[in-house]
Parts: structure tokens; C-alpha cells; sequence
């Protein structure tokens, strides 16, 4: 049996709220699979109520914030006792964290970020001074566990690095029944003049801006407006107290609010109310909402933070946008003339939060982040595979064969590290998902590739010179470089050529002969190479893209897009056009004629998508301009998720561009090819159709001939199956080389 992991947690001591209850529900079942020690740097709710419960516990108390005196005393403590990892929670801990030398230590140091560090502190004075110096301490801090996935992507948004953040989705124990008091005694103990024939609705809270609790005394306003059947319960302490009072005094309902402030027994106050309300501007996962939950409360809040995981709009809960006062009368409004949906949303939600948000659950994704972290910590190199391409400038095929490659090797191993250079780092961390540094940042380059395992193209065509001489030379360069540092290399899903000068092929000759692996998406370029030298053994495979599938949520977007433009799945098409240098004057009028011709006889409406808005905007403009029939250009539909959910739902796609072409292919949707570049052509013969003609000799009677016979084509492309499993193949061959 393997060694329990040793783990300090670093907490205030004064916490009584979010935070408090996430510590509690992890120790619970934490301290059953690990050994826990709880270091607390002030006497506060938090100290007094751990050490009622069976979690070792010390107290290093800090006289002020900036007593470094318990830094050395935990740098003792943690190495006397041999701790394997330590984990700050909040902004007094991280403080004092960020100062432990990990080095010296020999483990990593990581905090939990349970909500928007801009927002934790409210007051002028401490968000000048707290705020920064947490947002200090968290740069410094290496390692982050962050309890929602709203919360994940806001870190890498604010530029930490997406490989060391690890999502760990808040939980508690349904199990043990929760002890309360009667309605009755609650309502006297506070002088509440209960009445059962109303419905009370609830919130704890703490008083403060960033939990928009003016919005609940809003809403209880415009609800008491029009029914006398509610009332309104608020708990919580807060510097904006007076100023809720005062607004509920103006609104004229201060008889029909009651705050309670601070109560202790969060559960006799849910059993006391009939909906559990939350009203924040910004949130992590709240456990207000679980503890509802638990009680089985019917639950009204606003779509914030991680709280779209847990409530289905309409099913077991309702939620509303932050602001929309009158969205969220309506709702509560709803609950008091409906009052079976109490009980309904009150099971629903019970039975959900049971489900996905258990303590045990909680536990074991905290233990499994500390593996990963001391093996991050502990590992030779940084990653096991730098990827190179043509990433970062917007480019939705590009970005598809990225997404696509991180999902299918992180489907093979979960544990890869994966980075990417990019031309925009920021914006390809946060949609890969994975780090991601500056592709013509030499200094940074040459880091990247000595912390690396493997240097690998993902996908493209980057071995070409026909749109750029330089860009060749940077691609055969840091293929070469990485090689004589000693790295294994390899071409992934790619094309080959064409070569306008003679030099050019030379020079990719000499790198393919050292490559460790070739893989040629189609059979053009796999052909080509076994004849550029006898010593390239290719692999043939397929195209990234072929694997690729949507999200549920892009799904829903493109329901929302086709709502909003007055459209319906299978009654439009897709048109995706770029700006090519040899193509025909008349050009965007053909392509105009070609739409309005399917639009007439097919009764599809043309869609046009931008896919890189600065090569495609204007001529998708200017084509959509010239149409007769009605036409859309999609300039918010621009992610690679997104446009495949809108491509999935089309019943045609007419495109230059390659991968809306694959994808169309892969979802069974009929297209047609323009053809500005061999790779365009080249794919459609592979999967042995000949739906494509040429943008050079373009004309709109063959184009017509050419629709007619896309949309008569009823075959069932048998060869995809195959294709998928080239596809495959390419993470095989990534893999074997690991």
C-alpha cells in the first residue's frame, strides 16, 4: 500500500463563510485517505468551530498581517514533520505561502481559489492594498486549485498558466442528516410574526456589494407590489447593512424584510424559508446553494459563476441574468402561484447536488490535484510535448487541428503536459486549455524547447513556401534546433508542398531525412515525400479535424444564433469564402448567383462565417451584399466550437477554406468545394468525391451543375470510418515516441 500524503492546509482562522464550508466538507473525507494538519494563523469562527471536529489543528498566530515570524515556524514545522505539499486558502495564507521557499522545501506550495480575486475585498482602502497583494502572492504561487471552471478559465484569462491549474468543483455530505429546529421556534427566537399561507424566500449572505443583496431587497419590492402573499428573510453580516435597510425603508417594505444578521444555524433558517435565494454579481460555486440544496429548497439565483452546473433553468431551480430585476419577480411570482414547484425544484435539485457534488467526490479530486502537483513538481522536464503550427493568428482551421490534437491526447494519457507556441499566447491558453508562449520570442523559444520532450507539428500545411518564403525557414529551423538539443521530433496530420522555389524543397529534404516521425494527412503529400529522398518513411494518415465534435454548449449557442436571425436547424447553409490573389474579377458575383440559386430552389438561407475575420470579412460581405435572398453574416460565430455546431445543424456548406469541408464531411452534410489550393482538391479525392472545382476558372453554370449534384449525392461516405481511423493514428504515432 502507498504512503498517505503528509498535507498542510493554511488557513486565517477567522473565515466564516464559502471557504469555511469548503475546508469542512474536504476534511471530512479528506482525513480519512490522507494525513491533515490545519495550520491557522488567528483565532476566528473558523479555529473555534475546526476544533470541534476530529482534523489536527495549530494555531501559529499572526499579531498583524505582516507577522513574517510564523514563515520560519512553518518552514520548521514542514520540515520536521515531513509534509509532502502544502495548500493556502485565502488571501492572509497566500500572503505567507508565497514566502515559503519551495526550493529549500522540496514540495510544492498551491492555494485554492475559491472565488474572483478582484472581488474578495469591498472597501476602497482594501482592494488598493489587499487585492494587489493577493494578486502578488498568486503570481508567486506556482500551483492553483480553482472550485468552478468559470473560475478556471478566469485564471488563465488573467494570463497564470493553464497547466498548473487544476478545477476541484466544491461538494458536501449529503449523508448525514442536518438537525433543526421548528419553523415556529425560528420565527420567535428572531420575532418574526409567522405565517404559513406566505412563502418565504431567503438569502445568507454576506452583506457586501459583490453578493448584490440590494438586488434581493429590489425584487422583494416589485414582488410585494403585486402580491402581499411573500415574505423576505436575510442573513448575514456586512458593511452594507445600513444602506440595504435604508433602501428596503425607501421601497416601503421594511415591515416584509427581516434581517436577521449573523445566524449561526444556517439550517434551522432553511427549513424556516420555502426558497433558498442567492443574488451575487460574481461567485465561485457558493455553498449557500448546496446547503439549500441539502435541505431540499426550492432555489432561485442569478446564472453566476459555477452555479449553470448545478441549476437547470426551469427544471430544478430557476436562475436569472445579474440586473434583470423583473425576470426574477416574474419567477418568484411563478413560485407563489405555483407552490407544487417548491417541493418539484426542491427534489430535483437535492437529488442533482447529491449526485455531482459530494464531499467523498471532493476529497478524492483534491488528492488526485496533489499528485499531479508534487509529480509536476518533481518532473525532469516541463512537458512531454511542445507543439508548433500556425496557431495564435485566428485561423479557424488551425485552431480546430489544435483543439482537436490536445483532446485526443489528453484522452489517451490524462497526465501529458502539453504546450503550444502561438502567435497569441494569451488567447490560445485560454482556448487549448494548455500553456502556451510566444512563437517568435527566441529566448522564450529556446526555454521551451530545453524543458521539452518532444517537438512536435500539429497539423497544417507548414512545410510549403507558396504563402510565405519565412515562414518555411521558421518552421525548418525550430524543427532543426530541437533536434540537435536532442529532442525527439515529429510532423503530425500534415501536408507537404507545394514548393515555388527549388531551394525550398532542398531545405525541407534535409529535415524530413532527421524527423522521427512523418505523418502526411492526405496521399498528395505522403507521395510526395517518399519522392523527395529514399530515407523518409511516411505515415499516411488524415486530417486532425475528422475527430472533432462540439460541444453541448456550442450546440445551444447555435440555437441561440439561429433563434435571434429567425432561423431553424437543416434551413440555411453555410458559406465560408477568403480572399485568394488569383481569383476571377467576377468572382463574389458568381459566388452570389451560386447562393441565391440554392437559396431559391434548395429554400436555404446563406449563412456566411468569417472564419479568420481579417483574410474573410470583406469578401463574405461583399458576396452576402450581392445576393437577392436573405442573407446572414455571422461575425459572432468565430470559435472553432461554434462553427462546427452551425455546420452540424446546415443542410449544405459551399466553401474555399479546407476544414469546414472535413468537418462537413465528418457530420454527413452535403458541400462543395472553390478550390484555391491543392490541399482543398487534394481532400476531396481522398474520400473519393470529385465535389469541387476550381476558383480560377470558376463560372456560374458549372457551379450550378456541381450544386445540383452535391445536394443528389446519397452517398454514405463508407470511406469515413476509415478516414476517422487514419486520423487516430496520429496520436498512436505522438504517443509511441513518448
Amino acid at each position: 500500500m502507498s504512503k498517505k500524503l503528509k498535507i498542510m492546509h493554511i488557513i486565517s482562522g477567522g473565515d466564516k463563510g464559502g471557504a469555511k464550508t469548503h475546508m469542512f466538507a474536504l476534511l471530512d473525507e479528506l482525513c480519512k485517505i490522507a494525513d491533515v494538519t490545519v495550520v491557522c494563523l488567528m483565532k476566528g469562527v473558523f479555529y473555534e468551530e475546526i476544533l470541534e471536529r476530529d482534523v489536527r489543528t495549530v494555531l501559529l498566530e499572526q499579531h498583524t498581517r505582516f507577522d513574517f515570524s510564523v514563515k520560519n515556524k512553518l518552514e520548521k514545522m514542514i520540515k520536521q514533520e515531513g509534509f509532502d505539499i502544502v495548500n493556502a486558502h485565502g488571501a492572509r495564507a497566500n500572503f505567507i505561502a508565497m514566502f515559503l521557499n519551495q526550493k529549500k522545501l522540496g514540495i510544492p506550495v498551491i492555494t485554492t481559489v475559491h472565488s474572483d480575486p478582484l472581488l474578495d475585498f469591498d472597501t476602497i482602502t482594501k482592494k488598493l492594498f489587499f487585492t494587489n497583494i493577493n494578486i502578488m502572492a498568486l503570481k508567486r504561487l506556482d500551483y492553483k486549485i480553482a472550485v468552478t471552471d468559470s473560475l478556471h478559465d478566469l485564471l488563465i484569462e488573467r494570463g497564470y498558466a493553464p497547466n498548473n491549474i487544476r478545477t476541484v468543483r466544491n461538494g458536501m455530505d449529503f449523508e448525514t442528516e442536518e438537525t433543526h429546529g421548528t419553523k415556529e421556534e425560528f420565527a420567535a427566537r428572531f420575532n418574526i410574526p409567522y405565517d404559513p399561507t406566505k412563502v418565504y424566500f431567503g438569502i445568507a449572505a454576506r452583506l457586501v456589494h459583490v453578493k448584490g443583496v440590494d438586488q434581493f431587497v429590489r425584487i422583494a419590492a416589485k414582488v410585494l407590489s403585486k402580491t402581499d402573499d411573500a415574505r423576505f428573510v436575510i442573513i448575514g453580516e456586512g458593511e452594507d447593512e445600513p444602506m440595504l435597510k435604508a433602501l428596503a425603508k425607501e421601497l416601503g417594505v421594511e415591515d416584509k424584510i427581516y434581517f436577521l444578521g449573523f445566524v449561526k444555524e444556517v439550517y434551522d433558517f432553511l427549513n424556516f424559508v420555502d426558497v433558498n435565494m442567492l443574488t451575487s454579481l460574481s461567485e465561485g460555486f457558493p455553498y449557500s446553494i448546496l446547503e439549500g440544496a441539502k435541505a431540499k429548497k426550492a432555489t432561485v439565483t442569478t446564472a453566476v459563476g459555477g452555479i449553470p452546473l448545478l441549476i437547470r433553468d426551469g427544471e430544478n431551480g430557476y436562475m436569472f441574468e445579474s440586473g434583470d430585476i423583473d425576470t426574477a419577480t416574474e419567477k418568484l411570482l411563478d413560485l407563489i402561484e405555483h407552490r407544487e414547484k417548491l417541493t418539484e425544484f426542491g427534489e430535483r435539485i437535492y437529488i442533482d447536488a447529491k449526485r455531482d457534488f459530494s464531499n467523498k467526490t471532493l476529497a478524492n479530486n483534491y488528492y488526485a490535484s496533489y499528485e499531479s502537483f508534487i509529480r509536476k513538481f518533481n518532473r525532469e522536464k516541463k512537458y512531454d510535448i511542445l507543439l508548433s503550427g500556425y496557431y495564435g493568428f485566428n485561423n479557424f482551421g488551425d485552431d480546430m487541428v489544435a483543439r482537436t490534437l490536445i483532446t485526443e491526447l489528453k484522452k489517451h494519457d490524462p497526465k501529458l503536459e502539453i504546450a503550444v507556441l502561438s502567435n497569441n499566447p494569451r488567447s490560445t491558453a485560454v482556448s487549448l486549455g494548455v500553456d502556451s508562449m510566444e512563437r517568435y520570442n527566441l529566448i522564450k523559444l529556446a526555454r521551451m524547447i530545453k524543458h521539452s520532450d518532444v517537438y512536435a507539428y500539429g497539423g497544417g500545411t507548414l512545410l510549403t513556401d507558396i504563402t510565405s518564403r519565412k515562414s518555411l525557414q521558421y518552421y525548418t529551423a525550430t524543427l532543426m534546433y530541437a533536434k540537435r538539443k536532442g529532442l525527439k521530433t515529429a510532423v503530425i496530420a500534415n501536408g507537404l508542398g507545394p514548393f515555388v522555389h527549388k531551394s525550398s524543397e532542398t531545405s525541407v529534404k534535409k529535415i524530413l531525412d532527421k524527423v522521427d516521425v512523418l505523418a502526411f494527412r492526405d496521399n498528395h503529400s505522403f507521395e510526395y515525400s517518399k519522392r523527395l529522398s529514399d530515407n523518409i518513411r511516411p505515415h499516411l494518415t488524415a486530417d486532425l479535424a475528422l475527430l472533432f465534435e462540439p460541444s453541448k454548449e456550442a450546440m445551444k449557442k447555435t440555437q441561440n444564433f439561429l433563434s435571434n436571425n429567425k432561423l431553424c436547424a437543416k434551413d440555411y447553409f453555410v458559406v465560408s469564402l477568403r480572399d485568394w490573389r488569383n481569383i476571377p474579377r467576377d468572382y463574389t458575383s458568381t459566388v452570389a448567383a451560386a447562393c441565391d440559386y440554392i437559396a431559391e430552389k434548395y429554400k436555404l438561407v446563406p449563412v456566411f462565417v468569417p472564419l479568420q475575420p481579417s483574410k474573410d470579412t470583406r469578401i463574405s460581405e461583399e458576396v452576402a451584399t450581392k445576393t437577392k435572398a436573405r442573407s446572414v453574416v455571422a461575425y459572432e460565430v468565430n470559435d472553432v466550437d461554434n462553427v462546427c455546431a452551425l455546420i452540424k445543424d446546415a443542410g449544405f456548406t459551399l466553401a474555399m477554406r479546407l476544414h469546414p469541408l472535413i468537418y462537413s464531411y465528418s457530420a454527413s452534410i452535403p458541400f462543395l468545394g472553390l478550390s484555391y489550393d491543392e490541399k482543398v482538391s487534394s481532400f476531396i479525392k481522398e474520400v473519393d468525391r470529385d465535389d469541387w472545382l476550381d476558383v480560377a476558372d470558376i463560372s456560374i453554370e458549372p457551379l450550378k451543375k456541381m450544386i445540383d449534384k452535391a445536394f443528389a449525392d446519397t452517398n454514405t461516405h463508407e470511406s469515413l470510418d476509415e478516414m476517422k481511423q487514419r486520423a487516430k493514428r496520429n496520436i498512436e504515432l505522438l504517443a509511441e515516441l513518448l
